[in-house]
């Protein structure tokens, strides 16, 4: 299968390349491979805006997204070019243990951050980051 993305800002984009095919497929040792060769965990996606962890929480795969979750460089609360965070994804395709994981990393065990777009803080909230703050 080629996956080529044209990725934001990538330094080295074929090793993000992997890192985007492993969180589209599930492929757990092509994500280790692809995080020991130095992918960036938060690159972007030129055309979608979506980030690694929106890719496996778009495609349910869950013990990517703990991967992911794990490392501290990662940020859980960016949404993409269409204003979805991960925790939305999640929620809009029923993946209830995901959205569990993605809610559970909030600071203080709350609910997440106002949603971000680019590393930026978003000026308007979505129903659903509303409905999580009540």
């Amino acid at each position: 299968m080629n996956f080529k993305k044209l990725v934001f800002g990538s330094v080295n984009r074929d090793v993000d390349d992997k890192l985007f095919l492993a969180c589209q497929d599930g492929l757990e040792s092509l994500f280790d491979q692809a995080m020991r060769e130095g992918a960036d965990p938060n690159a972007c996606d030129v055309v979608t805006q979506q980030r690694p962890l929106h890719v496996a929480v778009a495609n349910g795969k869950t013990s990517i997204v703990r991967k992911l979750l794990s490392n501290p460089a990662v940020e859980p609360n960016l949404a993409d070019g269409g204003w979805y965070t991960p925790v939305e994804i999640a929620r809009s395709k029923g993946y209830n243990g995901i959205e569990a994981l993605l809610v559970g990393i909030a600071p203080n065990g709350d609910a997440p951050e106002e949603p971000k777009k680019n590393g930026r803080q978003s000026s308007n909230q979505t129903a659903a980051f509303r409905s999580l703050r009540k």
